[in-house]
């Protein structure tokens, strides 16, 4: 089963933005009590009730919030809010929570789409007891599938839009159908099918383009080409161009053209004076009436009963056209017949004539048998100064009359008076006229090439067309591409300017630099010199004292020695002495001269002590004196020393910077080069687009040339014209807008008419008869991916084109889990390069340089980044929004990029720098698109406060909202010239403003097939 979600585009993170209001608490529902005997058996008795209940968001295929509850195992595993169910603990269980509103979110929601109800208090006691019993179970069956199904009845959110490059048409994609309006006529043209749906049986009436949700929609750059996405599904549509139905064969010299008002026959007036009459269900001639001259007016009755032929031999002949045999005889004219027409009731129908003498002659109808004088028209219509050339009876009212002469006017006739109602000056001679079927325009052309619409009841013009609009189109494409090769000139001309700029100013500090050495080295020379006699006092000073210091230690140790050696023998004489006071005698005389002798040493060690003590007092004071000095040097050496370091260091720097800046001048040197050929290459390329904008310019009086006859289109929506360019050009009734062309028929083409089905019939000059198809249908020429593919993951929710048209980049994604980013072969629709991990989270935008050189996309992740087209190669992020950036767009001259987020702001960077230039704020809502209008700076961005917002890139300023959306907008995109801007939203409408903010058109959604209303009135009284 399929559903959809309320909320953006990308579904599985509604809840993640906060796109909608927080409903009121329901009250929660009684789990009751039940007997049950033995296990639940889950695949029997839970899934029913999931199926019922939950499935529809929580699938393999959906997975909101990345819940699956297909399975025992994938309920257990839970998704991004943690395990659903806790396996014995019913209780402790989310999923048994919000099933019986004990917990928000409550499930399911209240006014989901597909009108699933709450558990009831059994089926929650069932669920319960299933938890409490472990969670067990298996899915075996064929139940276990998911099964597709239709869109439930009104769903329909407008999740993308697209206008195509040409201006001419819009894709927009409701729920999963995809709508093609025709922009300059406000019509819908067509709703999409893939015969392939239809087969499948999911869905069974035409106009279904996917099987889920419309995600996103791209033009190709030459419009020929729709890219749109789903899940897990590219397709590729064409629109074919110029469909021959059929060639008729057996008419030639073809002057005069009818079509009987059923749209069953056609009939062909020739020079030879024959009629051909053609029957429009076989594309072959079944009838051929003889008039004696060449046939230059046919026109069927009202009830296509008869015919009437006019021809130059100045008669007239009216024919039965069941049986081709003629009705009464032949009526003279008094001049060559140029044009016939029936007019009045149809109970008395008359005929008009148009003649070369300038008149409109009115006749009853033939008398069966020739009289025996001349039969009189009823009613002469005078007024035109020319030969009348058209006439055209209003369908609406057959008592008027319109007519187009050589005089310059086409002119309305009330045909029961002769009065004339309107004269309209279409100042040129007036070769065909037409009447929409409700008589309120007129179309009259001319050759003088041009194409006048006129509303007939004001008698006024409408519009004025000329030539190829494909030409117009070309010309304004072109200028714009001009002005903006202009602007790339001055663009590389201001690089070039400030190249030069840092050149000159590198050079300037090149000279600074040396100027600065010459000066350092001065300087330094200068401190050399004065630190020369600090130093060297200091020097001396340190060399002095470094002696005193190493006599000093001399004399200290030799004052410790002689210390010692007095001390000792002090202490021996004391020996001595007491030794010898205890002896007699001869002992005592020997003690004594012992005693005298140790009294001698003493003496003389006492007067080396003294020595020594004056020595080392003496050469301390001399330290000390040393000392000093050298204090004394070591202030201004050290001053001395610094000045010169400090002087080193700046002359040292001072070399350093001129090296550094002879790199500069060599890097700003190299870059002059590449800027000047940059700015003869962007010289070159705007003389190239000036020159096929002036050759361009030149094709528009070359296309417009005569144009020789028109016809409206049975529905009166559109007209058709023909003449010397070769091409049948079909035009907007209301409007006059260009809608579509054909050609290939090979030669100047003078007759124009519609069959019943809206095909067109226009016969050349070189007696062709070409039957196009009305309204080409687009057909589904390619398909990337599938449900059982694997070419992608999840939703590709971003397309674009290649500015060549040679390839299609697709976004995409696991919610997050991964950032899907792939290039496709447009012609074959094969894989040309995947970027692997190009982002972290889901892609929402895609977008290739103006050059193709590059591929800019954003992410759920928070970035925008750039890859590499030719090779995938990473080249930059650029970060700084908060949440999911929704929307990325290059300028028109690739300077400039564009980020719109979840984050409620829009972001504006430098490209080549990589820096983030401003932030635009002040909205209440996420950004879910953004693009830059035609090749300004200005930003058209959809926002969820329901308006489409316009903003100004180079300063953030506001331009203005453009409002009168009902509900979030999802998308907004403009056209090619940035006239007018397009976008969509949950609302479904389609809303289009012209770029002054006044609204141009809305297109509503269709209402619902009867049945498919009647079964959703029935759901919603359920």
């Amino acid at each position: 089963m399929i559903t959809e979600r309320v909320g953006i585009r990308f579904a599985s993170l509604a809840i993640a933005l906060g796109l909608f209001a927080a409903p009121v608490m329901a009250a929660p529902i009684e789990i009751a009590q039940i007997k049950h005997d033995g296990d639940v058996d889950f695949e029997k008795e839970i899934l029913p009730v999931l199926r019922k209940k939950c499935l529809a968001c929580h699938n393999a295929t959906e997975a909101e919030s990345d819940l699956v509850l297909e399975t025992p195992q994938s309920i257990l595993k839970g998704g991004g809010e943690g395990p659903s169910v806790v396996a014995g603990k019913s209780m402790e269980s989310l999923l048994l929570k919000v099933s019986s509103h004990a917990s928000e979110p409550v499930m399911p929601p209240e006014d989901n789409d597909v009108g699933a109800k709450p558990m009831t208090p059994e089926e929650l006691a069932l669920l319960k007891l299933w938890i409490d019993q472990g969670a067990k179970g298996s899915v075996s069956g064929e139940s276990a599938a998911v099964q597709w199904q239709s869109l439930p009845p009104g769903v329909n959110p407008t999740y993308a839009v697209a206008v195509s490059p040409d201006g001419q048409y819009i894709a927009a994609g409701r729920a999963n159908q995809i709508f093609i309006y025709h922009l300059p006529s406000k019509r819908e043209i067509v709703r999409l099918t893939d015969p392939e749906l239809l087969k499948s049986g999911v869905y069974d009436r035409p106009g279904v383009a996917h099987l889920d949700l419309v995600q996103s929609l791209a033009f190709s750059p030459d419009s020929t080409t729709l890219a749109s996405s789903g899940y897990r599904t590219v397709k590729l549509w064409q629109r074919p161009d110029s469909v021959r139905v059929a060639d008729v064969a057996g008419i030639a010299d073809a002057l005069s053209v009818a079509v009987d008002a059923k749209g069953a026959w056609a009939a062909y007036g020739q020079k030879n004076g024959e009629i051909k009459l053609v029957d429009l269900a076989t594309n072959k001639v079944a009838k051929t009436l003889k008039h004696s001259g060449a046939i230059t007016g046919v026109a069927f009755s009202i009830d296509g009963a008869k015919l009437v032929s006019g021809s130059q031999d100045k008669t007239f002949q009216v024919w039965n056209v069941a049986d081709g045999k003629q009705l009464g005889i032949a009526l003279e004219a008094p001049a060559e017949v140029n044009a016939v027409a029936f007019v009045g009731p149809a109970e008395t129908a008359q005929i008009a004539t148009g003649l070369a003498d300038n008149k409109i002659l009115i006749w009853d109808l033939p008398p069966d048998a020739k009289p025996e004088e001349a039969i009189a028209p009823v009613r002469e219509i005078p007024g035109h100064t020319g030969p009348i050339h058209a006439l055209a009876a209003f369908p609406n009212d057959p008592n008027q009359l319109a007519s187009g002469s050589q005089d310059g006017t086409a002119r309305i006739w009330t045909v029961s008076t002769g009065a004339q109602a309107k004269s309209l000056n279409h100042a040129g001679p007036v070769l065909g006229v037409a009447v929409r079927g409700d008589g309120q325009r007129l179309v009259s052309v001319s050759d003088n090439n041009s194409i006048k619409l006129w509303d007939v009841a004001k008698g006024t013009q409408m519009a004025e067309v000329k030539g190829d609009y494909r030409d117009d189109l070309r010309v304004e494409g072109l200028t714009r591409a001009a002005a903006l090769a202009k602007r790339m000139v001055d663009v590389a001309k201001k690089d070039l300017d400030e190249g030069e700029k840092r050149k000159k100013a590198e050079e300037d500090n090149a000279k600074k630099a040396e100027e600065a050495v010459v000066k350092a080295a001065e300087e330094k020379k200068k401190k050399e010199e004065a630190a020369v006699k600090p130093v060297a006092d200091k020097t001396e000073a340190d060399k002095v004292l470094a002696e005193k210091t190493t006599a000093l230690a001399k004399a200290e140790e030799a004052q410790k020695k002689a210390t010692e050696a007095h001390a000792k023998a002090e202490e021996e004489l004391k020996a001595a002495t007491t030794d010898r006071d205890g002896k007699e005698g001869d002992a005592k005389a020997a003690a004594d001269k012992i005693v005298e002798a140790k009294t001698k040493t003493r003496d003389e060690l006492a007067a080396a002590k003294k020595t020594a003590d004056d020595e080392f007092n003496k050469i301390n004071t001399e330290f000390k004196a040393a000392e000093a000095k050298v204090k004394q040097t070591e202030a201004p050496a050290k001053k001395a020393e610094d000045e010169l370091t400090a002087a080193t260091r700046a002359h040292d720097a001072a070399v350093r910077s001129v090296e550094r800046s002879k790199e500069s001048i060599k890097t700003a040197t190299d870059a002059i080069p590449g800027f000047q050929k940059i700015v003869e290459q962007a010289e070159k390329d705007q003389t190239a687009a000036n020159e096929v904008l002036e050759q361009a310019k030149k094709m528009i009086p070359e296309h417009q040339l005569p144009v020789r006859a028109v016809a409206f289109s049975p529905d009166g929506a559109i007209f058709a014209t023909v003449g010397d360019d070769q091409v049948v050009h079909t035009w907007d009734s209301e409007s006059g807008a260009a809608v579509e062309v054909r050609e290939g028929q090979g030669a100047v083409q003078t007759l124009i008419a519609f069959a019943g089905n809206g095909d067109m019939l226009s016969y050349g000059a070189n007696n062709t008869l070409v039957r196009w198809a009305a309204q080409p249908e687009w057909g589904l020429v390619r398909t990337i991916g599938g449900m059982d593919s694997d070419a992608f993951v999840d939703r590709v929710t971003a397309l674009d084109f290649s500015n060549d048209g040679k390839l299609l980049a697709t976004g995409g994604g696991e919610p997050s889990r991964s950032g899907e980013l792939k290039i496709w072969n447009v012609a074959d629709g094969k894989l040309v390069r995947e970027i692997v991990d190009a982002h972290s989270d889901t892609v929402f935008s895609v977008q290739f340089s103006p050059d193709d050189q590059s591929l800019a996309s954003s992410a759920a992740d928070r970035f925008m980044k750039i890859h590499q087209v030719a090779d995938g190669k990473f080249v930059r992020s650029f970060e700084g929004h908060t949440h999911h950036v929704l929307g990325v767009a290059w300028s028109a001259d690739g300077l400039m990029l564009a980020t719109g987020g979840a984050d409620m702001v829009i972001k504006v960077w430098d490209f080549r720098t990589g820096d983030q230039s401003r932030t635009i704020q002040g909205f209440t809502k996420e950004i879910t698109s953004v693009e830059f209008v035609a090749d300004t700076t200005t930003l058209v961005a959809s926002c969820g406060d329901k308006n489409v917002h316009m903003k100004r890139a180079d300063n953030g300023g506001n331009v203005r909202a453009l409002t009168g959306g009902a509900d979030y907008m999802y998308s907004a995109c403009s056209t090619a010239d940035g006239k007018l801007i397009v976008a969509g939203g949950y609302d479904s409408n389609v809303r289009v403003w012209q770029d002054t903010g006044t609204s141009f058109m809305i297109f509503a959604p269709p209402a619902p097939p009867a049945d498919e209303q009647t079964a959703s009135t029935a759901a919603d009284g359920k």
